[in-house]
């Protein structure tokens, strides 16, 4: 299934991209970021562009922050 297949690689894609940041966990915060991107998704549709999706980046910014001190 070509939905399945493609949050598949996404996954892989941002935990790989955690790793290659150091992060300490790349798992973990790759499978956040994906949360967040999902949740961003869903909460869009639902609130529209003043919802919490507005502050995805925000979110996404202060999960690779903690994830990457020392």
């Amino acid at each position: 299934v070509v939905s399945e297949n493609n949050k598949i690689e996404l996954r892989r894609r941002l935990r790989a991209m955690a790793a290659a940041m150091g992060a300490a966990d790349s798992d973990t915060l790759g499978d956040g970021l994906l949360l967040l991107i999902e949740g961003a998704y869903i909460s869009g549709q639902l609130f529209g562009l003043g919802g919490p999706a507005a502050a995805v980046a925000r979110n996404a910014d202060l999960l690779i922050e903690a994830s990457l001190k020392k």
